[in-house]
Parts: C-alpha cells; structure tokens; sequence
C-alpha cells in the first residue's frame, strides 16, 4: 500500500518552490454534517493530468459502514496561481445517520484514507461527514443584495513568494445550506477569463491571490471584470448572475 505521504505528493502536489509551496489541500463542506444530495469540493495544489484522471485511473469515492458510494466528477476548474479544484457529486444518495469517509485509489489500487490537518492539535485526520439532512435540499441560493466593491489589498513582501493582491466585494446570501461563490474575473486589457469557487468569509469574498498561491493572479495597473453567481452544498444554482462588475489594481494601494 502506498503511504498517505507518498499519495499526496503524487496527486495532489505539484509546485514546490523558492519560499514557497502550492495551496495547501482544503476540502469542503467545512461543516461536520451534509445533505443526502451534498456536493463535495477538493481544493488545492493539483496535479491537472491527475484530476481529469479522476474515476478513470484513480477512482475517488466515500464509504461507509456499510455503504460506498462513486463520486462523479462534476467541474475541475484551473486557478491562475498555483491552486485547483474539482467538484464531485455522489452517484446515489447518501444515506441519513451515517458517516461516510473520503477515499481515492491509489496506483496500486489500495484504498487510501484521504486525511487532513486538525487546525487546534495540527494532526492529521479522516476527511469525514456525517449526513444528518432529512430532507432533500431544493432551493435555490440567492444574492440578498449586489455585490460591491469593500476594499483593496495590496502587500508587498520581501521574499521571494511575492506579493498579496486582493480586491473584496460584500456576498450577502441566503440559503439553507453553505454557499459557494462561483467568480468569473476578466482581464481586460487582455481580453482573458478565469473562473474559480470562493468560500465566503463573513460575507465577504476576497478576489485574487496570496503571496504563493490563488484563484486569480490579478496585477498592479491591471483592469478587470468580475461576475459572480451562487452554488449550495446541495449542488443548487442560482438563478440570478451578477455580472460585468468593473474594479482596478492601482500600483500602490495598502489595506
């Protein structure tokens, strides 16, 4: 059997450098329970070639006591700076009261329990929900007011990562289950088009990077578009897409 290590470092990292390393593997729903018809998305620093792999040479999966469900790859979208991600969708419905565990295949088809660090111990543990949602949820998200620009971030480090640039905008949602924020960000001057989900943080999304890694890799003196439209943990579209919201990134700006 492959090590946890060794899976990782093949599948899911691909850029390790100067100062830096790729996105770290985040998964979500970030919440301990799910919906019987939850949607489950895999962030980070991925291998592309092995993510439209995914079900073909390396099948992805959750399973149960008693019960192991396919996971079919819905979207992989690409990030501008060193992240990925991909959106998967159990094949049947998951079954209420139990907890089901993350599992990928390795090269030499032994199960491999994905794992992730405990923010308050920093041990590593099972990736894991529980489905507790009677009720199957079929309501769509929707935007409570239009997104707006709140401020711009711009910090240049000495290192060699790089630098910070971010432009955040309110997301004031409402749904019944958590939300992600599909973002589509144009470069106008180049005519260039990117698309990523961005988790909320206090009704807020933060478009653009960090100093070693990110969605977009806006730019000092860039110009751009951004649109924006909502997607539950239930896999429910908004109907409504905020679009065309025009925002710059003068040279010098500071938090």
């Amino acid at each position: 059997m492959k090590t946890l290590v060794s899976i990782t470092i093949l599948i899911f990292s691909t850029q390790i450098y100067a100062n830096c390393s790729g996105a770290p593997i985040k998964f979500w729903p970030k919440e301990k329970t799910i919906n019987r018809n939850s949607i489950i998305m895999i962030e980070g620093d991925m291998n592309p070639y092995i993510l439209n792999e995914l079900n073909n040479n390396y099948p992805i999966y959750l399973n149960s006591s008693n019960h192991k469900v396919k996971l079919l790859v819905q979207e992989i979208l690409i990030g501008e700076y060193y992240t990925a991600q991909v959106i998967l969708r159990p094949e049947e419905e998951l079954i209420i009261g139990q907890t089901y565990h993350l599992y990928s295949d390795s090269l030499s088809d032994n199960d491999i329990l994905l794992k992730k660090r405990n923010p308050t111990t920093l041990k590593m543990k099972p990736v894991s929900w529980m489905v507790d949602w009677e009720a199957i949820d079929t309501i769509r998200p929707a935007f409570t007011s239009t997104p707006i620009e709140i401020k711009k971030i711009l910090d240049c480090y000495s290192s060699s990562c790089g630098e910070e640039i971010r432009v955040v905008f309110n997301a004031d949602v409402e749904d019944q289950s958590e939300i992600l924020v599909k973002t589509t960000v144009r470069d106008k001057k180049k005519n260039k088009t990117a698309t990523f989900y961005l988790v909320r943080k206090r009704d807020r999304v933060a478009v653009g990077h960090g100093i070693c890694y990110g969605a977009f890799n806006i730019k000092r003196g860039g110009e751009y578009e951004v649109e924006f439209s909502l997607i539950d943990a239930s896999g429910n579209v908004s109907i409504e897409t905020i679009s065309k919201i025009a925002f710059s990134v003068p040279l010098d700006v500071k938090e």
